[in-house]
Order: structure tokens, then C-alpha cells, then sequence
């Protein structure tokens, strides 16, 4: 609830009219925009509101099904073959989307950002630096990085950061042990660069 004596920013009516948006298809921003109100507020509303929660989620999906239905539908007749060519290149761009001669998948950017952080776990042989890295690394990816990258980990993509963890654990033990804790008095390079 909000504060007393506060009306809240979403009541029934703007609830009903946000649920038959969704219903038909539109995303919530644009139910938002229609009840005049931030798409945070819708989303403040799910998490105090759960039956309103569950409500939105299921005419999501029922929209998104209904539409599916229709496709496949359409498919059915060969002069329609587009639907069924349409729905497959967005339901599995990877196999059926159609991309730019030397465009690059998620899969195959997963793939080369895990080789990269494997690489570095190898060579980078002070824990400090490794980890100072990789913080850059993901920084100059932002959000993009830390979708793709952390969050879709294949099982080689696991085991490579599972490696530079345990690495970087081992370092910083041993790397403790011989400086007396000060990680900076293992490197001797050239600070100047």
C-alpha cells in the first residue's frame, strides 16, 4: 500500500484497462503509456499486487499463444508459407534468422568472450590484474556484456570462468602468502605505463 491518505497511481479501472492492453498483444510500456503512468509503476504495482501479477503474466502468454495459433494456422496453407518462414526466424534466429554477410551470433560472441576470459585466466598470472581486467572487460560491455556473457553460460563457458575463479583464489592465496598481503609487491613491471 501506498502512504495514507495517498490515492494510488494505478487503481481498478487503470488495472483493467493495462490487462486488456496486454491481452491483445501490446507490450507494457505501451499499456503504460495509455493509462498514463511509467512502466515502473506498472512494474512497482506487479510486485506489491500479486494477483495482478499473475493476472498480467497469464494474459501475456495467452496473447502471445493466440497469436502463435494464428500463425501456425496460416502455415498450414502452402500459399502462406511466409507465416511459417516469419515465425521460425524470429523463434529461432539462430537457426533460421536471416542475417548480414559476417554478422555475428549471441552464441558466437558467448563463445569468443568465454575464449577471451580463459586466456586471461592462463596468462594473466597475478590474480589483482586478472580481476582488474575483467572488471574492464565488463564495464566496455555494459549491459550488452553482461547479458550475453553472464548470464547464457554454455557448459565450456562455465568451466572456463569456474577456472579463472579458482585460479584467481589460488593466486590471491599464494600471492598473500609471499607479500605478506600486499598483492602489488608480487608485480615488479613497469608502473609507468
Amino acid at each position: 500500500m501506498g502512504k495514507p491518505g495517498r490515492r494510488p497511481v494505478l487503481d481498478a479501472m487503470k488495472k483493467r484497462e493495462i490487462l486488456a492492453i496486454v491481452a491483445v498483444g501490446c507490450s507494457r510500456r505501451t499499456a503504460a503509456g495509455y493509462v498514463g503512468c511509467s512502466p515502473s509503476t506498472i512494474t512497482n504495482e506487479i510486485q506489491r499486487d500479486k494477483l495482478f501479477a499473475a493476472e498480467i503474466e497469464r494474459r501475456e502468454r495467452s496473447a502471445e499463444i493466440g497469436y502463435a495459433r494464428n500463425i501456425q494456422d496460416a502455415a498450414k496453407d502452402a500459399r502462406n508459407w511466409r507465416a511459417a518462414a516469419w515465425f521460425l526466424e524470429r523463434r529461432y534466429p539462430d537457426d533460421f534468422g536471416s542475417r548480414t554477410h559476417g554478422a555475428v551470433t549471441a552464441a558466437q560472441l558467448n563463445g569468443l568472450m568465454a575464449g577471451f576470459a580463459q586466456i586471461i585466466s592462463e596468462e594473466v598470472p597475478i590474480a589483482v590484474f586478472r580481476k582488474r581486467i575483467m572488471k574492464r572487460m565488463q564495464r566496455t560491455g555494459g549491459k550488452f556484456f553482461r547479458e550475453l556473457i553472464l548470464n547464457k553460460k554454455s557448459d565450456v563457458e562455465e568451466r572456463a570462468i569456474r577456472n579463472a575463479t579458482r585460479k584467481d583464489a589460488n593466486a590471491d592465496d599464494s600471492v598473500n602468502k609471499t607479500s605478506g598481503g600486499n598483492s602489488d609487491e608480487a608485480y615488479d613491471g613497469d608502473k609507468s605505463k
